[in-house]
């Protein structure tokens, strides 16, 4: 019974997923690899990791990545329109990744793990940031958020320790737990006024953040928000904050 219990578990675990269905050159040389996700009409395709796996590749890309708007591929031109979750995790060695119009969606951890990302073009396309997309880049000084986002998810930006000015959206929403926690070059950020929420440690020991705004916008402070921001010498709280959470400050 054991036996077959984990030959189940394995198979339950193991059913669905998908090698790259192929890979093209880039025009840098570089081999890209991408899953089919329409061969109808629309042709679109999703660019992911060598494998089943991101651990296969092992990190292999370096310098600087232009995804294509399009590839072509056994005579079919194919619209590239989304970016797989771990898709370039863990690969120190690229600097700058340029990543077209055509993507929509961002998968979670994309780009965890880049020490040596210098910069990021974010598309207009995309409308949200997934979990853990930038974080652990440590290289990464500087990054525009365009206007479409209108969400970021938790640990987006988490032990960024050379990030030191973000431009955020007037369209965001909602911004998630841990987002900027560890970013310890971050000086001043200011918040927009159409944030509805912003989650738990979002500047966790942010240690040399002096400046930042509370939108009127917001009627809550999160637990842990602002611990070990000890640069902030002062903050003004606007009237509609009811809650402020423990260890807030």
């Amino acid at each position: 019974m054991k036996k077959l219990l984990l030959v189940l578990i394995f198979i339950s675990f193991g059913y669905g997923l998908k090698a790259h269905d192929f890979a093209v050159m880039n025009s840098e040389g570089k081999l890209i690899y991408y899953n089919i996700c329409s061969n109808t009409a629309s042709y679109s395709v999703m660019v992911t990791y060598k494998g089943i796996s991101p651990w296969d590749y092992n990190g292999e890309y370096s310098g600087i990545i232009n995804i294509p708007s399009t590839v072509t591929f056994n005579s079919i031109t194919y619209s590239v329109d989304s970016i797989n979750e771990s898709c370039f995790d863990n690969c120190p060695a690229m600097i700058l990744l340029n990543i077209p119009n055509s993507v929509k969606s961002i998968g979670r951890n994309a780009f965890n793990a880049c020490h040596g990302l210098v910069s990021v073009n974010l598309p207009d396309s995309i409308t949200s940031i997934k979990d853990n997309t930038f974080s652990w880049c440590k290289s990464l000084t500087s990054i525009n958020i365009p206007n479409s986002v209108t969400s970021i998810g938790n640990s987006v930006f988490y032990g960024d320790s050379s990030l030191t000015s973000i431009s955020l959206p007037t369209s965001l929403r909602t911004v998630g737990q841990s987002v900027f926690c560890n970013c310890v070059s971050l000086t001043s950020i200011i918040l927009p006024d159409s944030l509805e929420s912003i989650g738990m440690s979002i500047f966790e020991n942010c240690i040399n953040l002096s400046s930042v705004n509370i939108p009127s916008s917001l009627n809550s402070i999160p637990d842990y928000a602002f611990r070990e921001c000890a640069n902030i010498g002062s903050m003004i709280i606007p009237n509609n904050i009811t809650y402020i959470g423990g260890w807030a400050f």
